[in-house]
């Protein structure tokens, strides 16, 4: 998972193998875990590979404990997540890209779930009220149906001026 032999990790430090931005969280995942009786606790961290690259683990440490309480070892299974954490950070930029072309956008624009609930609406949905009062529960029954049926949404609302009012 690093890229050491089983012989140059038997004689490392683990400050070594961690990134440099995650020895703080090590210290303090070191002081809960003598803390905590019950010995466990699981976090996510960087480590640095021998070629230089980081590589994501995700961590399960256990304290084993003597009959009189005191720590005699711990048991550390430590699983890469690398590849899963670049997706999650891919995603997140393409998300972000997303909202700042949707917000960009002076069309009114609207994300749901596959129940209608509304998950994103767009700076321009945001700033004002558009929907005429008449023309929202014809609207409103349409895209629900829609959404309970799984079928595509089509729809016509009257809408307010630009100004608010309604004519």
């Amino acid at each position: 998972m690093v890229g050491y032999s089983e012989q140059e990790l038997l004689g490392c430090d683990w400050a070594k193998l961690t990134h440099p931005d995650d020895l703080g969280l090590c210290l303090r995942t070191k002081e809960q875990l003598c803390e905590d009786p019950g010995g466990c606790l699981e976090l996510e961290k960087r480590y640095v590979h021998s070629s230089g690259a980081v590589v994501w683990g995700r961590i399960r440490i256990s304290v084993v404990r003597d009959s009189g309480g005191q720590p005699t070892c711990h048991v550390v299974h430590v699983e890469d997540f690398t590849e899963r954490k670049r997706a999650e950070e891919a995603l997140h930029e393409s998300e972000g890209r997303f909202r700042i072309m949707a917000d960009s956008c002076p069309a009114l624009m609207w994300v749901t779930d596959a129940d209608g609930v509304v998950q994103f609406i767009n700076r321009a949905y945001r700033e004002f009220r558009t929907t005429h009062p008449d023309g929202e529960p014809g609207y409103a029954e349409a895209f629900q149906r829609a959404v309970r049926e799984r079928t595509p949404f089509r729809g016509e609302a009257r809408l307010r001026r630009a100004d608010g009012g309604c004519d």
